[in-house]
């Protein structure tokens, strides 16, 4: 009988790239040139729900620390 033991990568993990997680990388990706569109555009609040999305979708620094960003821009403008 042989032992194999298989290292499984946590897919919760910020940038470490997954197999599986290709499309969804790109699709984080995607979302937050989104997200910085509609930041530039003082749209903070379309702003916020992409950066949330590429985050749950592909966790990334860049994402964390734009929606830090905006969210400090969208509470001084209410």
């Amino acid at each position: 009988m042989i032992n194999v033991e298989i290292a499984v990568d946590d897919p919760g993990k910020g940038d470490m790239a997954v197999p599986g997680n290709e499309a969804n990388r790109e699709e984080a990706e995607r979302c937050l040139r989104l997200a910085e569109q509609a930041a530039s555009s003082r749209n903070y609040s379309a702003a916020i729900k992409y950066c949330q999305k590429s985050l749950r979708l592909y966790e990334t620094e860049k994402a964390k620390s734009l929606l830090s960003t905006i969210e400090e821009k969208y509470t001084f403008q209410d």
